[in-house]
């Protein structure tokens, strides 16, 4: 009973260790180490046990003695499966011991491991860590021969190796995988692409960056564009004096968007018919998809399918709206805490003129807020009596049931009132674009840029409780005139990088 209780306290304490639920001193893990060691040779050790030994060795760094226990495992025809095997490769990585990395590879073969897409992975970092590069390209076409996907990471660092072999032919081709799958590497792999551009005269693959960003719909980071100035600045040095050459500077642009360095006028975001209809089409898939609750799936849908059909009403009968408010946004905007006053305020300050139509969107704490105040010589407020009171002041109210689904309602009514309506909030959408992002790229750049051309934000400070951003009335993103040979690259610092071929004049 003792010795049972003493294996058990051992394998619970290495396995809390290896998982990093406990954090003890260097020397104490080793004792644990040893203790499992001592239970080991005393019992009939089970997969599980084993299983802990190595990796309470491989963390350790004694990976001699890892490999010891896995050809235990072979011993004892015990199934040796993929992800111990990656784990000894991994842990072979990270103390760069290149002999066991070595018999790990050997041991995929004898042990007839079908590799998946993390062994294919996890293999190829290995060879790229230990110069194995031709042996990490045969393996790469191995995976893709069997139709594997390769994680981000694995590009990257495939990438990474090409650059730093000087390697043009295999660089532009990861490049080309990493810009076909909307996949945008880090910035310091992107100035060494560049760089290898310059050198080898690739100045296509520029273009195709260029083009890429232009999709993306976002500022450049300040690094980036530096190291595109510096491009095309010595690609005029290099060039001969007959050649056009690139004039290049760091420039602002007019709230008209003329760009204040060679007068261009930059062009403003146009969303066809078309795919204003397919956004529209989406926002109301996902609001269904995500209203599906823990009660059941079809009462989720039908309280969708109900919710969508009375705003549709309402925006059909008093709409179109001018402005539709992210009624939560603004209420706990600045200090966090809800004052229904500030939505007041805001609505004030936007029909200045008394002839906006304005929908106020939002949760059932702004009911809640109104219902048990007084209104109309002194009648108690309800729902619906507070609804038709700010209706007489122009602001109607449409009050959802999932405050999760703030965003989808919002960005749905805008769409559905028209063309000319704006979206009033500070709210990012991150939730929402990095779950479009990961599902329909196409889709992604189509609701980006409908936001860049439909969203107001606000500043507030004690002067002026509310300073509204209208947007622009042109697209702030990368420009490219392939016909006049000029291209404006916006920073995240709202300078831009305004790029023109001219005739250069001794």
């Amino acid at each position: 009973m003792i010795r049972s209780v003493w294996k058990t306290s051992v394998l619970v304490r290495c396995t809390a260790l290896l998982n990093g639920r406990i954090i003890v001193p260097r020397q104490l893990s080793l004792v644990l180490i040893s203790n499992l060691h001592t239970l080991l040779k005393t019992t009939a050790p089970s997969l599980k046990l084993l299983r802990t030994e190595l990796l309470s060795l491989s963390k350790a760094g004694q990976l001699k003695e890892a490999l010891e226990v896995v050809h235990n495992v072979q011993q004892l025809n015990y199934p040796m499966h993929s992800n111990v095997i990656c784990q000894l490769l991994n842990f072979a990585i990270h103390w760069r011991n290149e002999d066991v990395f070595t018999t790990a590879l050997g041991l995929i073969t004898d042990s007839n491991i079908t590799c998946d897409e993390q062994v294919y992975t996890t293999i190829i970092k290995g060879l790229l860590t230990f110069n194995g590069f031709n042996e990490a390209m045969k393996v790469y076409g191995e995976m893709t021969d069997k139709g594997l996907v390769p994680r981000q990471d694995l590009l990257y660092n495939l990438l990474e190796d090409c650059l730093k072999r000087k390697d043009t032919v295999n660089s532009c081709l990861f490049f080309d995988i990493l810009l076909t799958r909307s996949l945008l590497p880090p910035t310091p792999l992107i100035n060494e692409f560049i760089a290898l551009c310059l050198e080898e005269g690739l100045h296509e693959y520029v273009m195709k960056l260029l083009e890429f960003f232009s999709v993306l719909t976002l500022p450049l980071d300040e690094e980036l564009v530096h190291q595109l100035k510096w491009y095309f600045d010595k690609c005029t040095s290099r060039a001969p004096a007959s050649d056009k050459h690139w004039n290049t500077a760091l420039t602002t642009v007019s709230d008209k968007g003329v760009c204040l360095n060679c007068d261009a006028q930059l062009p403003p975001i146009i969303l066809s018919k078309k795919q204003i209809d397919m956004l529209c089409a989406f926002i109301m898939k996902e609001i269904k998809q995500a209203s599906v609750s823990s009660r059941t799936a079809a009462w989720g849908r039908q309280v969708a399918t109900s919710q969508i059909h009375t705003l549709s009403k309402l925006i059909a009968s008093k709409g179109p709206f001018h402005y539709i408010i992210d009624g939560l946004n603004v209420a706990y905007g600045g200090d966090n805490r809800f004052r229904f006053n500030k939505i007041l305020k805001l609505c004030e300050k936007l029909n200045k003129n008394k002839d906006a139509r304005i929908l106020v969107i939002g949760g059932y704490q702004l009911i809640r807020h109104l219902i048990g105040g007084t209104v109309n010589g002194g009648q108690k407020m309800t729902k619906q009596k507070a609804t038709q009171h700010y209706a007489g002041l122009g602001i109607h109210l449409f009050i959802k049931h999932n405050r999760a689904l703030d965003d989808l309602y919002l960005i749905n009514a805008t769409l559905m009132s028209g063309g000319s309506t704006l979206l009033v909030s500070n709210d990012q959408f991150r939730d929402h674009l990095h779950h479009i992002a990961s599902c329909d790229p196409a889709m992604i750049r189509i609701l980006k840029q409908w936001l860049l051309s439909s969203q107001v934000k606000m500043l507030s400070d004690k002067k002026s409780p509310f300073t509204l951003l209208y947007p622009p009335s042109y697209a702030t993103t990368v420009h490219l005139d392939s016909s006049e040979d000029c291209y404006h690259i916006p920073t995240t610092n709202h300078h831009w990088l305004c790029v023109k071929r001219v005739i250069h004049y001794d």
